[in-house]
């Protein structure tokens, strides 16, 4: 009698599934409805927070306003996610403890050193009066403060991923929520505005990121007590694709998910830009939270198939997208009924035009919403050459876009509509490639 060895790998799955068939990729889908399902407990609950509170919010706060913080949060978004040199990345796919723990050290000092570094760069700028005058008594010195905050959150979220730990992320995820509108509703209701937009934005950031510290702090500090300055450098140089490809690639993808807020403040009224940044914060929520939430998960997902098996990959991927275009089709249907509605009903007048806003913005979103939580599986699979790739051929179809509409002097929605449906052909390219690195694999 011949014996041929089994992986242990499949001996595993076979003990898992008992009374299924060998072939069947069952088991993918109820760990992700499961994983889903505890993270959107948390980000359902933020989403009901933000939404009742979103009512009073607007009302004390005029669409100028939201365009000031529609500026800084873009200035946050272009900045903070390099500002670890994407180190923090390979965190999910590391499987010794020890260079876990030494990654997250070495994001963090990056980060501590980033943020100094903006401080004085912003405050040498200030003294010399490059600002204007909104941005230097507001935004100047909260941008350092917001890109080290972004960036804590950043690498305590990767390293709770690694853990599995989707019930601390669904728990800051209420916290960011409840510390952010409650600082700024007091805020503004004790008069300073727009301030207390800016300030309530950095203790949201500072309340999901505390609880996750603390966690990562109690349960392996022995392994970052014991990490010498050697081993970040050591560690850093065997990490350099993340800052080689993926750092300008990311530079490129948050240049573009930030552009249209921008470019509407730029070249058009703070007021436009406004009427983007509600629609970001209120509408769009539901949609980027899930698709975050999604990310997560698959980021999970596939780093643990890269490592074990991965030619499971794809028909996982195939079916992830599946269950996306279904769902974004559907939420894109209701929002476009029920949005107009909405606004006419609770808002007042000078909110109006984002209804144009958000028929222009529909199909970005959707997109968006679909092809976004496959972007880590370019990383899960150590193919940032594809992601610098992808960011490339996206960036430029936008960069076009907002190019025309501004030279050709056409009015704040027709450069929109440009904008949007460059950026929906762009979901495709980002779409194929990861694609590519699965189906690679």
């Amino acid at each position: 009698m011949v014996f041929y060895p089994v992986p242990v790998h499949r001996l595993k799955l076979c003990r898992e599934t008992m009374n299924s068939s060998p072939t069947t990729q069952a088991p993918h889908r109820p760990r992700l409805l499961v994983k889903v399902g505890v993270l959107l407990s948390g980000g359902v609950l933020a989403q009901i927070i933000g939404l009742l509170m979103t009512p009073f919010i607007v009302r004390i706060y005029s669409p100028e306003h939201f365009g000031l913080l529609g500026v800084y949060l873009a200035i946050l978004g272009v900045v903070a996610p390099v500002c670890m040199f994407r180190y923090e990345m390979a965190i999910p796919g590391t499987r010794q403890d020890r260079t876990a723990a030494t990654l997250f050290l070495l994001a963090v000092t990056l980060a501590l050193g980033f943020s100094g570094a903006a401080a004085v760069l912003l405050v040498a700028c200030h003294q010399a009066g490059l600002f204007r005058p909104i941005l230097g008594t507001l935004l100047w010195w909260m941008i350092p403060l917001g890109i080290f905050l972004t960036g804590l959150y950043g690498v305590a979220s990767t390293c709770a991923i690694r853990k599995a730990a989707f019930k601390d992320l669904a728990r800051t995820k209420v916290n960011q929520s409840l510390w952010m509108m409650l600082g700024q509703w007091v805020l503004g209701k004790a008069g300073w505005r727009p301030g207390g937009l800016l300030l309530g934005q950095i203790l949201g950031q500072s309340g999901g990121s505390g609880y996750l510290l603390w966690t990562l702090w109690r349960e392996d500090r022995s392994l970052i007590r014991s990490i010498r300055p050697r081993d970040l450098l050591a560690t850093a140089r065997a990490h350099t694709r993340f800052p080689k490809f993926s750092l300008p690639a990311v530079l490129i993808e948050s240049l573009a998910a930030n552009l249209p807020t921008l470019a509407m403040a730029y070249f058009y009224s703070a007021t436009v830009a406004g009427w983007v940044t509600m629609l970001q914060r209120t509408i769009w929520i539901p949609l980027t939270s899930l698709a975050v939430n999604l990310g997560q998960v698959n980021f999970a997902d596939f780093s643990e198939v890269h490592r074990n098996d991965p030619r499971d990959g794809l028909a996982m991927f195939l079916k992830r997208v599946k269950y996306l275009v279904l769902g974004g089709l559907a939420f894109a249907a209701g929002i476009a009924l029920v949005v107009p509605w909405g606004i006419h009903r609770f808002l007042s007048r000078e909110w109006a035009s984002s209804i144009a806003c958000m028929y222009i913005l529909l199909p970005m979103a959707v997109a968006n919403f679909i092809v976004s939580p496959f972007g880590s599986v370019l990383d899960a699979y150590h193919r940032q050459d594809l992601h610098l790739q992808r960011e490339i051929i996206r960036g430029a179809m936008l960069l076009a876009a907002l190019v025309i509409g501004v030279a050709a002097r056409q009015p704040w929605y027709r450069t929109l509509a440009l904008m949007s449906a460059a950026s929906l052909l762009g979901s495709t390219v980002y779409l194929w490639q990861s694609w590519k690195a699965v189906k690679e694999c």
